[in-house]
């Protein structure tokens, strides 16, 4: 008996042992002592990370929520913006992740409108640009960064405005100074000085040079790497300003009708000033009615030979105005669309030619 008894007493330890062997290696419970032993809230998250079935996860979420709670609490009372972000970069996916964002867009917001400056709002808007303020900021930095511009002269600002800024009404004012710019510096023969002004707009210095090459259609000379216009269509086309720059239609026409390259081109088309005439004001109670005439020409050219195949002036002239309106129109007569534009060139371009 007493020999039965200290087998079993030697058994047990065995086992308590091997138990206490297989605790110690238990991948989930050294895991979780090392982060209690770091004790830090990016080591109980990678807990969490690397065992979301742990046995200690309720623990290591408590220990996570507790870190949180008081950073949270630290960032609210010091209510500067390195505090929310230190927080939101300690707690990526915290329960306060929102509220530290909004609370730091006020910050940065009301530290915008208090410099007023281009460089904060655009601070503002690279960190927020869907915030709560986001439609101010852009028209205030629109507006800085057109009076800038307007201020200086500069072609590399209206260049940088009209890159940041392609929807605004003053684009096309901004394009403008752009263009008498190029045209300018093309018949002074520096237009690689010029681009080298737009290095920090890319987009404008690539609508230039695609227009460089066919500027001279304007005066009616040819392009000798340009490919006739024969054969069945569509012939590519490439759309100019009247200074010969690339007009902003192009890459809106149809995609079997362009082409990047100068050797495939067959037709130019060149588009004047979109111009906007006041006929007559019609006055009510609510917000007065012009009634505008708007003219756009176009002159199809060859772009081999430099021969005129077409010319168009489109005219769209607006109702006179009723005795009743609705309240929110404020002007007849569209501008000229694209799509005109495009209507009365298809027939050139898609057309077989023979020669």
């Amino acid at each position: 008996m007493y020999r039965n008894a200290r087998r079993s007493t030697f058994v047990a330890g065995i086992v308590g042992c091997l138990l206490l062997a297989i605790g110690c290696t238990n991948p989930d419970t050294t895991a979780w002592n090392n982060a209690k032993q770091q004790d830090t809230p990016q080591a109980y998250q990678d807990y969490l990370k690397e065992h979301p079935k742990g046995v200690y996860v309720k623990r290591a979420r408590d220990a996570v929520e507790g870190f949180d709670s008081k950073a949270w609490q630290a960032a609210v009372t010091e209510n500067k913006e390195d505090g929310y972000r230190k927080y939101l970069a300690e707690f990526p996916t915290g329960a306060r992740n929102s509220d530290a964002r909004l609370n730091l867009s006020k910050l940065l917001w009301d530290k915008a409108k208090q410099s007023g400056t281009i460089e904060s709002y655009a601070a503002y808007l690279k960190e927020f640009p869907d915030g709560v303020n986001s439609f101010e900021a852009r028209s205030k930095l629109e507006s800085l960064r057109w009076e800038k511009a307007e201020k200086s002269g500069a072609i590399e600002d209206y260049a940088g405005f009209v890159e940041e800024f392609k929807s605004s009404y003053r684009a096309d004012a901004g394009w403008e100074k752009i263009e008498s710019a190029w045209d300018t510096a093309r018949r002074e023969g520096k237009l690689e000085g010029l681009y080298a002004q737009l290095k920090g707009s890319p987009t404008v210095a690539v609508r230039l040079r695609r227009g460089e090459k066919f500027a001279s259609v304007r005066e009616g000379q040819g392009v000798a790497e340009a490919s006739p216009r024969e054969g069945a269509g569509p012939h590519p086309v490439i759309l100019l300003t009247d200074k010969g720059m690339l007009h902003k239609w192009h890459d809106e026409m149809p995609a079997t009708w362009r082409t990047d390259e100068v050797s495939k081109t067959r037709l130019v088309l060149v588009l004047g000033r979109h111009r906007e005439t006041v006929l007559s004001v019609h006055h009510y109670n609510g917000p007065s009615i012009k009634r505008y005439q708007c003219d756009l020409s176009a002159v199809l050219v060859e772009a081999t030979t430099g021969k005129t195949l077409a010319r168009k002036d489109f005219q769209n002239v607006g109702r006179i105005p009723g005795a009743v309106e609705p309240y929110h129109l404020t002007r007849t007569g569209d501008p000229i669309s694209r799509s005109e534009v495009e209507a009365w060139l298809r027939i050139f371009v898609e057309q077989e030619v023979k020669r």
